[in-house]
């Protein structure tokens, strides 16, 4: 593994992956090279994913002597002299003035400058990406920490079992433009009803509509170039039957979908706003048993994907990549 490179490049995302609750760095490197592993399977980008868009800073937090054998794969240590918390309690887990302080340390880039942690995630949020990696357990579900009064950065919180990759990966997406497509009751969405219709116009995966009640043509339209059949079709726009009350209905069987699906509903807004599909890894909530993201494999659906691999490729292409390959998006059941 190259050192990690904490450089803040316009073109990176940058993954800080932090150790919590491992009793030793060889249990937490496994997991890391599982998920840069998966990672790489997911996307099908070889080519690119080491040079180009991607960088993941591994970090063991280091309660007992410092093993050097970590500079060897790349991991940055930091030393804590508190005890490892063996706790499966999430509140316990995870005190946000200790990890404010654990995240002040520095570390180093390749050329040698240092920078701490906590001032990478405030002055490029949207280039580092922080995650707190949890060893396996049952107890509790993955959590996203978002950004309170007097807070300068969030984080997520996810132990490693099943399909944690996608926690991951649906969060580089987002970071790289993508909205989130799940609907909400309407006393759980905190912003007004025009600035969400707003805020999903700009996303590449999310269309406004008028009329949910007329068939549309996406000729014109964001989702064009991704028309495989006749582009002056109209499609009809599908809804849940209990529409509409949010949907949180999960399709009986997943699978990465050929033709575009005209679905209500995205941004927690379930009117006025159409997605290319049923279901979609940016559907899936972070903490949501119901839209569940670490049960089973989950495909993007055919906008978030037909988005990531054009964005993909320009960032190989910004960062000096000559030959960006990028095979697509691979699904197995």
């Amino acid at each position: 593994m190259p050192p990690a490179d904490t450089t803040s490049s316009l073109y990176k995302t940058n993954i800080i992956l932090l150790s919590v609750g491992y009793s030793n760095y060889k249990s937490f490197f496994k997991d890391y090279l599982r998920l840069f592993r998966n990672l790489k399977f997911f996307l099908a980008a070889d080519s690119i994913f080491d040079n180009s868009f991607l960088n993941c800073i591994p970090i063991f937090n280091q309660f007992e002597s410092t093993n050097s054998i970590l500079t060897e794969y790349g991991i940055s240590i930091i030393n804590n002299p508190g005890p490892a918390s063996n706790s499966t309690d999430f509140e316990s887990v995870v005190d946000f003035k200790k990890l404010e302080t654990l995240l002040d340390a520095n570390i180093l880039s390749d050329q040698g400058d240092k920078s701490s942690i906590k001032s990478l995630l405030i002055n490029h949020p949207e280039q580092y990406l922080l995650f707190l990696i949890t060893p396996k357990t049952n107890t509790f579900l993955e959590f996203e920490h978002l950004p309170k009064a007097g807070e300068d950065f969030g984080y997520i919180l996810t132990p490693t079992n099943g399909y944690w990759e996608q926690i991951v990966l649906r969060s580089i997406a987002r970071s790289m433009g993508l909205a989130d497509e799940h609907e909400l009751p309407e006393d759980q969405i905190e912003d007004t009803y025009f600035n969400r219709l707003l805020n999903a116009d700009v996303h590449a995966n999310l269309i406004l509509v008028n009329n949910i009640h007329e068939p549309i043509s996406l000729k014109g339209s964001k989702w064009e170039k991704m028309l495989f059949s006749n582009p002056t079709q109209e499609y009809n726009i599908k809804s849940h039957p209990l529409h509409p009350n949010p949907d949180n209905t999960i399709p009986s069987f997943l699978y990465a979908p050929e033709e575009i699906e005209l679905w209500e509903g995205g941004l927690g807004l379930t009117k006025n706003v159409i997605r290319s599909s049923h279901d979609c890894l940016m559907r899936r909530q972070i903490g949501d048993p119901n839209l569940p993201i670490r049960d089973f494999k989950v495909p993007f659906c055919l906008a978030c994907e037909n988005y990531l691999r054009s964005r993909v490729l320009e960032l190989g292409r910004k960062n000096n990549i000559n030959q960006a390959e990028f095979r697509g998006f691979i699904l197995t059941i």
